[in-house]
């Protein structure tokens, strides 16, 4: 396959020479990338399909005119970029998601013991109410910054919403504390 010719055929919108590439490399890259990183298929195939948009993006954009290497390396690497990317904001995304230190993510805790868990935070999380859910859901699920929260909940700023998200998170940690030493 001629990599310039499969670019040029890509830029010009021809469909077939993306689907080509596409079906080539898909499972080597999605076993090379398991080796490399340890990431589990389904999130290979994710990276897979990403790195796919980034390159079709890089073509048509024209951002990728010349290749250094070949097709198939600049994909790669791009996919391997991304991997690195997806591992550390997962680890950040696991390091935030245990706010109340429960040690959700340890690897001797059963799935039943770790969905009860979830269970007892989210029964937790409805009895805090208004602001506490709504400000930890936005941190902690939906990314939000401290100057968004304190703008959407008219704090005066940013260390006002923090100090209201941590005497959310303290009250949250008591009811968790309090049911669980009654489901124990």
């Amino acid at each position: 396959m001629n990599d310039l010719l499969t670019i040029s055929q890509i830029r010009k919108n021809e469909s077939e020479a993306f689907e080509r590439i596409y079906i080539l490399y898909r499972d080597e890259f999605c076993l090379w990338l398991r080796k490399r990183t340890a990431l589990t298929l389904e999130e290979s195939k994710e990276i897979y399909q990403l790195s796919m948009v980034i390159l079709y993006e890089n073509i048509r954009d024209g951002k990728l005119t010349n290749l250094t290497s070949t097709l198939k390396t600049y994909l790669f690497s791009i996919g391997l970029n991304k991997a690195r990317d997806f591992k550390k904001s997962r680890e950040k995304y696991n390091a935030n998601l245990d706010p109340l230190n429960l040690q959700l993510f340890t690897e001797d805790v059963s799935q039943e013991e770790l969905e009860g868990k979830f269970q007892v935070i989210e029964k937790c999380l409805e009895q805090l109410g208004r602001p506490c859910k709504e400000i930890l859901i936005d941190f902690y699920y939906f990314k939000f910054n401290m100057k968004d929260i304190a703008q959407r909940f008219g704090y005066k700023n940013p260390d006002s919403a923090k100090n209201q998200k941590a005497k959310c998170i303290k009250k949250l940690k008591v009811l968790v504390f309090n049911q669980l030493q009654h489901v124990a």
